[in-house]
C-alpha cells in the first residue's frame, strides 16, 4: 500500500549518546553508551553538503554526478542542562561547576530525534524516526542582552558537524512510522538502543529463467549475493513475458507462486497459453524484496520445452 501524503509539522524528544571511538573501526560494530533526552527542542537542522556536478559533451549535458560534502548539524532548545553541555562538549562538571579547557574535545555523539508529520496513521499520530551517528558539536558562541520592556527569550543553539561512520559510511538512518515496510520492533525500541540498519540493501539480480511448456510454468529465480531473502512484490507491473514471434503479450491469465525465503527464492509463473514457442521475458524494478530493495532490470529470450 502506497504512504499517504503527510507534510512534516513538528520536533520533539531529541536524544543522544556517546559514540564509543574505539568501536567504529573497519569491520567493526559501533557501539554508543547511554541515550540521554534533551527536552524541549526548538528547532533542527542538517545540511549534507550536497553538490551536483555537470559535464557537457556533444553540444549537451551528457552525465551528472553528486556528492555529499561538508554535512552541517545544528539544534535549538529551550535550555539544556549542565551536565548535557558537559557531556557534548567535553567539558568536566563536578560539584555544580562547569569547567571549559583550551584542551577539552567534544566527543562523537548520535543525536537522534522525532520530527511529526501531519494527518493520523488510523488513530496514530505519524512521525519520522531519525538518528545521525556520529556528530561532533563545536564550542557555542555565548550571547547575553537585558531585559527589555518586553520579554525575549535566550535559548541556546549547538552547531557541529557529522561524520559518516568509519565501520560502514553511514551517517543517518530514518523511519516513517505509517511505513508498512517498518518492522514494528525496530519502530518499538527506535531510542531505546541506537538502531544500525537491518535490512539489507544489497541489489536483488535475476539468475537464468527457465520455461516449461509440459506443465505451463515460467520459473525465474532471483539471488542477493548469497544472502537469505523473500521476494516480496510480484504482479503483472513487474513481470512481463510477450511472445517472440508476435511481440504481443502472453494471452491468458498468469498465476504467480514465491517460493519460501531462501538463498536463491524464485517465483513460478502459470498460464495455460504457456507453450514450446519463444518468449521475452522481462523483469523490471516493480519486483522487489522483503526490504523494499528493487531487482535489477533483467530481459531474457526463453523456450519453453526447448
Amino acid at each position: 500500500m502506497a504512504l499517504a501524503q503527510r507534510p512534516r509539522i513538528g520536533l520533539k524528544d531529541v536524544v543522544y549518546a556517546v559514540l564509543d571511538e574505539s568501536t567504529d573501526i573497519v569491520g567493526g560494530t559501533p557501539a554508543w553508551g547511554t541515550i540521554y533526552p534533551l527536552a524541549n527542542a526548538i528547532d533542527m537542522s542538517f545540511d549534507p553538503g550536497a553538490s551536483v556536478a555537470s559535464l557537457f559533451a556533444d553540444d549537451g549535458l551528457k552525465f551528472a554526478a553528486d556528492t555529499t560534502g561538508e554535512m552541517k548539524i545544528s539544534f535549538g532548545a529551550a535550555d539544556l542542562l549542565p551536565e548535557h553541555v558537559a557531556r557534548l562538549l567535553g567539558h568536566n562538571y563536578a560539584s555544580g561547576q562547569i569547567v571549559d579547557n583550551v584542551s577539552d574535545q567534544s566527543p562523537y555523539v548520535a543525536l537522534g530525534f522525532k520530527t511529526s508529520r501531519a494527518g493520523k496513521d488510523g488513530a496514530n499520530a505519524v512521525y519520522d524516526y531519525i538518528w545521525l551517528y556520529k556528530c561532533k558539536l563545536s564550542k557555542p558562541k555565548f550571547d547575553a542582552k537585558t531585559k527589555a520592556a518586553s520579554i525575549e527569550y535566550q535559548t541556546p543553539m549547538m552547531e557541529g558537524l557529522v561524520c559518516a561512520l568509519t565501520a560502514s559510511g553511514d551517517y543517518r538512518m530514518r523511519m516513517r512510522t505509517d511505513d508498512a515496510l517498518a518492522s514494528a520492533t525496530t519502530l518499538t525500541n527506535f531510542f531505546t538502543t541506537i538502531q544500525l540498519p537491518s535490512a539489507s540493501m544489497t541489489a536483488v539480480t535475476v539468475g537464468t529463467i527457465v520455461g516449461d511448456d509440459s506443465d505451463n510454468t515460467i520459473t525465474i529465480p532471483f539471488a542477493k549475493g548469497g544472502e537469505t531473502f523473500t521476494i516480496n512484490v510480484v504482479d503483472d507491473y513487474g513481470i512481463f513475458i510477450s511472445v517472440v514471434s508476435t511481440g504481443l503479450r502472453l494471452a491468458g491469465t498468469n498465476a504467480y507462486v514465491k517460493s519460501a525465503a531462501g538463498v536463491a527464492p524464485t517465483v513460478t509463473i502459470t498460464n495455460a497459453s504457456i507453450g514450446a514457442v519463444a518468449y521475452l521475458v522481462s523483469v523490471n524494478a516493480n519486483v522487489k524484496d522483503s526490504n523494499g530493495v528493487s531487482v535489477t532490470p533483467t530481459s531474457a529470450l526463453v523456450t519453453p520445452g526447448a
